[in-house]
């Protein structure tokens, strides 16, 4: 129950504003494990009009390019794995104006750990200093923790399943 609330808000949240700042391109994630799940919000920037791009790990299992997709049911599983791909396009990085990013944990500084294969913290600096780039976790998951290393990237805003939060979080 709470996990779905906190889709509703990251959907309403976060549509708001994409619309609001006009922020064509989104890049989402299709939700594994305990990740905030993405599709409600996916289906609302469809209806809006808004272009989605997801990941899709490259043969190396270790970089990744975001790939034009109509939406979470056009992804399709990656071969002997639990991730859910695109087959579009990728897209140059520049073009995404908008970013949520899959954490497991967040600092009072917003820099986020990862599942630990650093495909974020390697794609995250090729985006245009104009992207927003907002995490998506529990609360109780923005907490310190150690080591923060060089390469864990930070973030404009976190959204929770009390609301968008970060000193770069649009008003």
């Amino acid at each position: 129950m709470l996990r779905r609330a906190h889709e509703v808000r990251l959907a309403g949240e976060l549509l708001a504003i994409a619309q609001a700042n006009e922020l064509q391109v989104v890049a989402l994630y299709a939700a594994i494990g305990v990740e905030v799940p993405t599709r409600e919000l996916a289906n609302l920037l469809l209806v809006h009009g808004h272009k989605l791009v997801y990941p899709r790990l490259r043969a190396d299992g270790v970089l990744i390019d975001f790939c034009s997709t109509d939406g979470p049911a056009a992804l399709v599983k990656r071969p002997r794995s639990r991730l859910l791909e695109p087959v579009g396009a990728p897209v140059d990085p520049r073009e995404i104006n908008l970013i949520v990013v899959p954490s497991l944990a967040l600092d009072g500084q917003l820099r986020r750990l990862g599942r630990g294969g650093g495909s974020y913290d390697r794609y995250l600096p090729q985006l245009s200093d104009h992207t927003l780039r907002v995490g998506a976790l529990a609360a109780d998951c923005v907490v310190a923790w150690q080591p923060v290393q060089a390469h864990d990237a930070q973030l404009d805003a976190v959204c929770t399943e009390h609301g968008l939060f970060g000193s770069h979080a649009p008003q």
